[in-house]
């Protein structure tokens, strides 16, 4: 049937406008025509027409679109045949199998190494620190390491209610000589970057929440801290006896 085409007994020319004073307007005067309004004597529902429902399940039919049997439940699989979860690493931290704790001793003000040792396992890095002590390592004026240290060279005696006056109050006291340690990753522990390395002990007064990258923390924005002492380069021939050995091994 094209456009033009219109079935027959379908009126055309059928008025434009609204006028409630005119009779209805029957569009397709050959289709049958609705019941009058109170003129309906009874209402088939339409679910009447359905057959009524046995009792019991349906049976099998095998017909097409049935869903086939389920399948035996398998035997789950446990999680530890799969082995431990391995720890998730974060981007500051340095994938490595272990890295190298170098203890540092600081004596009014000059600090000296008095011990290295490798320690297994990976090394997180901070990317702050806290309003306490805190050291960096450098290596050609790049920080490759970084750590608070809280409360190092500091003696606390707490407080006693027996004691009347200002000897049974919390006193905080600075001991003139302590160590710490710097952890250090692994694989910037070598004989060529020994002479380049630098460690410093600062004190941190003021710290933004996340320091730029590789940036020492005398060039971080936002960072007031006074430097306590430093390491300058490690020279192996100028490193105690007992200590050569431990070096040795270490970057063997």
């Amino acid at each position: 049937m094209t456009q033009t085409e219109r079935p027959s007994g379908v009126r055309t020319g059928l008025p434009i406008t609204q006028d409630p004073k005119l009779p209805p307007v029957v569009h397709s005067p050959h289709l049958p025509a609705m019941e009058k309004v109170g003129d309906v004597k009874a209402l088939v529902h339409a679910a009447a027409a359905l057959p009524v429902m046995g009792s019991g399940a349906p049976l099998h039919t095998g017909g097409s679109g049935v869903m086939g049997e389920v399948p035996q439940r398998q035997a789950a699989t446990h999680a530890l045949a799969l082995g431990p979860q391995s720890p998730k690493m974060t981007g500051d931290t340095v994938q490595a199998k272990s890295y190298v704790r170098l203890q540092i001793h600081a004596a009014r003000g000059k600090l000296s190494i008095a011990g290295v040792k490798e320690i297994a396992g990976p090394l997180a890095l901070p990317t702050t620190v806290t309003r306490t002590n805190a050291y960096e390592v450098l290596i050609d004026d790049q920080q490759i390491a970084l750590g608070s240290i809280p409360d190092v060279g500091i003696r606390r005696s707490f407080a006693n209610r027996d004691v009347p006056g200002p000897e049974g109050k919390h006193h905080i006291a600075r001991i003139p000589s302590f160590d710490f340690y710097a952890r250090i990753p692994r694989e910037h522990f070598t004989a060529t970057n020994m002479p380049k390395m630098t460690v410093v002990l600062h004190q941190i007064h003021e710290a933004p929440d996340r320091f730029a990258p590789l940036v020492p923390l005398r060039r971080q924005n936002g960072v007031l801290s006074v430097e306590i002492g430093r390491v300058a380069g490690i020279r192996l021939d100028e490193l105690p006896p007992a200590l050569r050995p431990q070096f040795d091994a270490l970057l063997k």
